[in-house]
């Protein structure tokens, strides 16, 4: 595995005149994987460029190592490009897609566990059979009463505005307080300084879950805002929900959805959650509650 690293003021991805990915200060990455690699080598790689001490230090001097700042990783097979022989470069020597993308995605989250700005992004590598897909990365954070006016104003465009089997009233600041007073992690999704996700995780014993047995999580009131879809950041707060309540030693993670949130289903499928039609209803709404599962 190798990673080209620079260190940069700015730095940004556009694919066909679409800004893609962008950050400020901090490390543009190049990452190619090779033939062979491991997960091992994902994660010492990870560790490596985490210390590298290429920033400068209060007196001027390149001393300090990557900190707080930001990082854009982007996969590039040509980094195995061998043009010892002629002219054209070959690529033997780098993974095929099916192979690189999962150490690719090892790489990010050992990277991300230690440093939460991170933006990621796809390239195209050998045997891939699709183009590059941006899976633009957020900060993503405990929620803080600072966020409080942007977190209502998702919910209530996701549940009040979209109108069908939702509330009948804008939610307000209790709403907040309530929520973030019962949940073990209200977590945000922030992306150039707005928030623009939102999900609360609720402990095992917690009364305001709805669906979930004694010994299980609660996954609710998950929320990307309608501008930022389809960038994989509702992905990324499920998955930082999966990463806490396995820390926390929890058996497993439910939640409900409307039937019509198919796009939805298909995440939480895709995340590994199946269906436990046994526990699904009707709510006081008079609308369906289709209830999934994810076991630890």
């Amino acid at each position: 595995m190798r990673a080209l690293v620079q260190r940069v003021s700015q730095a940004a991805v556009d694919v066909e005149g679409e800004r893609v990915a962008q950050i400020g200060p901090g490390m543009l990455i190049l990452l190619g994987v090779k033939r062979g690699d491991t997960e091992n080598d994902a994660d010492r790689l990870a560790d490596k460029v985490r210390a590298l001490r290429i920033f400068d230090d209060a007196e001027g001097r390149m001393n300090e190592p990557l900190g707080e700042r930001e990082v854009l990783c982007v996969s590039q097979f040509t980094l195995y490009g061998d043009a010892r022989k002629g002219n054209r470069p070959s690529y033997v020597d780098a993974a095929p897609g099916a192979e690189a993308e999962p150490l690719y995605d090892r790489f990010c989250e050992a990277a991300r566990r230690r440093q939460g700005r991170l933006r990621r992004l796809h390239g195209r590598g050998p045997g891939q059979r699709r183009p590059g897909h941006p899976d633009v990365g957020v900060v993503i954070r405990e929620a803080t009463e600072r966020d409080a006016e942007a977190v209502l104003a998702l919910w209530t465009e996701a549940y009040f505005t979209e109108g069908e089997g939702g509330r009948g009233a804008p939610y307000d600041r209790s709403d907040f307080d309530a929520t973030a007073a019962a949940a073990a992690h209200l977590l945000v999704a922030e992306a150039g300084g707005a928030v623009v996700g939102v999900v609360a995780l609720l402990a095992p014993g917690e009364p305001s879950r709805a669906v979930a047995r004694k010994e299980e999580a609660e996954l609710a009131r998950l929320v990307v805002a309608a501008s930022s879809r389809r960038q994989g950041i509702g992905r990324a707060l499920a998955e930082r929900c999966t990463a806490l309540a396995r820390d926390e030693g929890w058996e497993g993670i439910a939640l409900w959805s409307r039937p019509y949130q198919t796009a939805g289903h298909r995440l939480y499928e895709s995340l590994g959650y199946e269906r436990a039609s046994e526990r699904d209803s009707v709510d006081e709404t008079g609308f369906g509650r289709l209830v999934f599962r994810l076991s630890l």
